[in-house]
């Protein structure tokens, strides 16, 4: 009362304007005479009244935040914003000034593998009103993953494992989790890629079915389970170095003879270059088979076995193969054949001049005799040219018809080389039959 003019404040705590009517009764100097009462409308415009606001967001990701009349305070229609860059630390970049935007908005970038925030001191803009109380938008900016492309050196059938590390240009949260697409392979023959999803590491198992290192390259999409980031997909390139897998072998070699094995990619199996192998002494089907031994890292499979008896024997080797990247893989078994050979001793007999003789080694008796042995002979040299007769031949066993035109025993030594039947057809080294040939009465008429 008693002003000189009507004036006063009033707040308008709703989003709308309001109308406030004053009853005035003006009065003279003095405040003698009393005029009729009037009335003063007074339309108040909202302002705003904005409170403190968060928003949560992905690096990387663009954020915007309309405040909301009532949930946020007074937030008049038509309402503008303005803002200054935020303040924030080395690891978040990428805020930028604005000003009379409809929300406010922006994209943060997280360098690090943590959460980061920062805040925006927003200036709201009111229709009718201008600029009033700033208020503060905290932004929380989740890592995202960011990945490059990886590498790594396996075996056929051994499981790798990618674990990426966070340092450097690698941003890896620690909440991160994998997901992946089968393989794409460069060889049909490089098998076992499998799809994968919620891993925390990259893995597999891919078998190599030739005898060259092959590739496999899976696309991951790497997520942060912190605010469910996904980061940008990166590959993990994987060599797979072949292993050797060779199949059972065999071959077969003549008592006493040296054999060379050495195993062929794709007719034995997967044989990658450079394959070594080692061996220890075979098991022999019999203890007269001897002279199995050993070896160790070698380019192929040699040895050299006895057969002391007339029947086919058999040695098994336990090879051991490694290869150039893969080191010692499965075990394979090589089966020896050993066909006895004939090994008969110097054998002689006695025969009347003009008679045959017939010569049978016999087995044990005369040294080594596989049933139904062969031999063969030349022309006998002979003690004399008195002893005649002698011819060559072949045949089961050693025969001849020797004339001896002295009135002494003479001597003829044949050198027999002995086969063994087939099939192991082997021949056995030389042996010799001395035959005594003793002289017969041959008196012409006196």
């Amino acid at each position: 009362s008693g002003q000189d003019y009507v004036f006063g404040t009033l707040i308008n705590q709703t989003n709308t304007a309001k109308t406030a009517t004053y009853i005035v009764t003006p009065l003279t100097t003095g405040g003698s005479c009393q005029g009729a009462t009037f009335t003063v409308d007074v339309l108040v415009n909202p302002g705003g009244y904005i409170n403190e606001m968060s928003t949560t967001v992905c690096s990387g990701y663009p954020f915007a935040v309309s405040p909301r009349d009532i949930i946020n305070g007074v937030v008049p229609a038509n309402t503008k914003y303005s803002w200054e860059v935020p303040s924030y630390n080395a690891q978040l970049i990428g805020g930028e000034s604005k000003s009379n935007q409809d929300y406010i908005f922006g994209k943060l970038t997280n360098n690090s593998n943590i959460t980061q925030s920062t805040t925006y001191i927003v200036k709201p803009n009111i229709e009718n009103c201008g600029e009033y109380n700033t208020f503060t938008l905290v932004v929380y900016v989740n890592p995202t993953p960011v990945i490059s492309a990886m590498s790594t050196v396996t075996c056929s059938g051994v499981q790798f494992e990618v674990s990426p590390v966070n340092g450097g240009t690698e941003i890896v949260p620690s909440t991160t989790l994998y997901k992946w697409e089968i393989p794409a392979v460069g060889t049909a023959s490089l098998v076992g890629g499998q799809s994968r999803a919620g891993q925390g590491s990259v893995y597999g198992t891919l078998t190599n079915n030739t005898n060259t290192t092959r590739t496999a390259v899976y696309t991951v999409t790497p997520t942060a389970t912190l605010g469910s980031c996904q980061g940008a997909t990166f590959t993990v390139l994987v060599y797979v170095n072949p292993k050797a897998v060779i199949t059972e072998m065999s071959t077969t070699i003549c008592s006493g003879a040296s054999f060379a094995v050495s195993p062929v990619d794709i007719r034995n199996g997967i044989v990658p270059a450079n394959t070594l192998y080692s061996w220890s002494g075979p098991m022999v089907s019999n203890v007269s088979l001897t002279g199995g031994g050993s070896g160790s890292l070698l380019s192929y499979i040699s040895g050299s076995l006895h057969n002391g008896v007339n029947t086919m024997q058999t040695a098994v080797y336990t090879i051991r193969p490694t290869s150039a990247n893969c080191g010692e893989n499965n075990p394979f078994t090589l089966t020896v054949y050993v066909n006895p050979k004939p090994e008969v001793t110097q054998m002689s007999t006695v025969v009347c001049s003009g008679l045959t003789f017939q010569v049978s080694p016999s087995d044990m008796r005369d040294g080594i005799v596989p049933v139904g042995s062969s031999y063969t002979w030349e022309i006998p040299s002979v003690s004399t040219a008195s002893l005649v007769g002698g011819q060559s031949g072949s045949g089961l066993f050693v025969t001849g018809t020797l004339t001896n035109n002295t009135n002494t025993t003479r001597t003829a030594v044949y050198t027999v080389t002995p086969t063994a039947p087939a099939p192991g057809s082997c021949v056995g080294a030389t042996f010799t039959v001395v035959v005594y040939v003793n002289p017969k009465a041959v008196i012409t008429e006196m």
